[in-house]
């Protein structure tokens, strides 16, 4: 029996796809939009999924595109699906919980920071009880982050700053990177200069509202910067650089230079992603891409990361 149904878009990495969504009290069904499909390719087959009620397991509210439309589904398997609504997420989000899913046990409300107070994740963190990736992540979910949209992708801090070392003694605390302060303010030159930047924009002068970095931490570039190697990331960073690769000195192939880009290059305070700590096969050039030469194409030749 269908309980509620509306117009939205399933998020992924690769697009947002228009189609219904459709509740019933046993399952919850996405539509695709039959013209979407008739303008790409009409022979392939739609888009359309299907998942039970009763594998819900937890519904969190999200932005997209900076607005609060829409509704990520995680489900008992481990799977998840984003949507983006027009208008009407509210509706779907109490028609879902007022449905009573039996393995439902997650539908907060509320800002970020009050959801997370309330989930005492530090607590349990603090006693040992989930581990420190298992504590960013959660983190990570709480503020909206997703591997639905790459401009939302889920951060994870650098937390060496030995790479030059042929071996490091992990209980050296020198070997690690200082967390109190963000990757921006980790240099004392480059941070004055942010300060002072900052400084001479606070008259208004210039017509814009004075800032420190004029860079983000994390954004869909710097993913697929990381992720290259990696389909669909491969083809997305394609589109990215208007279709080709970027000037091989600019792409990601050395761990020690980039963390000292990210040290003293001005424009760049990019943080890590979550397949640092658990994905190496990342780094790994399998797919034989080619990449180009370093210095003009007279120096190395990118392929795995070093």
């Amino acid at each position: 029996k269908e309980v509620y149904s509306t117009s939205c878009d399933l998020i992924t990495p690769m697009k947002a796809t228009p189609g219904r969504l459709e509740i019933t009290t046993t399952h919850i069904y996405f539509w695709e939009t039959l013209e979407m499909r008739a303008k790409e390719d009409v022979h392939r087959a739609p888009k359309d999924r299907k998942w039970r009620l009763d594998q819900l397991r937890e519904i969190h509210q999200r932005r997209y595109l900076l607005r609060r439309s829409s509704l990520e589904f995680f489900l008992v398997d481990q799977t998840n699906a984003f949507f983006n609504f027009k208008r009407d997420r509210s509706k779907v989000f109490s028609k879902l919980v007022d449905l009573r899913p039996p393995n439902l046990i997650y539908s907060e409300t509320g800002t970020a920071e009050e959801i997370f107070k309330r989930s005492g994740l530090t607590k349990k963190w603090q006693l040992g009880q989930i581990s420190n990736f298992d504590y960013l992540m959660q983190i990570n979910t709480i503020a909206g982050r997703t591997y639905n949209d790459l401009s939302q992708y889920p951060v994870f801090p650098w937390v060496l700053s030995n790479f030059s070392s042929e071996e490091i003694d992990l209980r050296d605390p020198r070997n690690y990177r200082d967390l109190s302060r963000p990757i921006g303010a980790l240099n004392p030159e480059r941070l004055k200069e942010y300060l002072k930047r900052y400084s001479d924009m606070k008259g208004g002068e210039m017509g814009v509202p004075p800032f420190h970095y004029g860079s983000h931490y994390s954004n869909s570039g710097t993913v697929v910067f990381y992720l290259l190697r990696v389909e669909p990331f491969t083809s997305l960073f394609i589109d990215l650089q208007s279709g080709k690769f970027d000037i091989a000195d600019r792409l990601f192939h050395n761990i020690e230079d980039t963390w000292n880009n990210c040290l003293t290059n001005p424009s760049d305070v990019k943080e890590l992603i979550p397949e640092f700590f658990y994905f190496p096969e990342f780094l790994t050039n399998s797919n034989k891409f080619y990449f180009g030469k370093t210095k003009g194409g007279i120096g190395a030749q990118v392929d795995d990361v070093i």
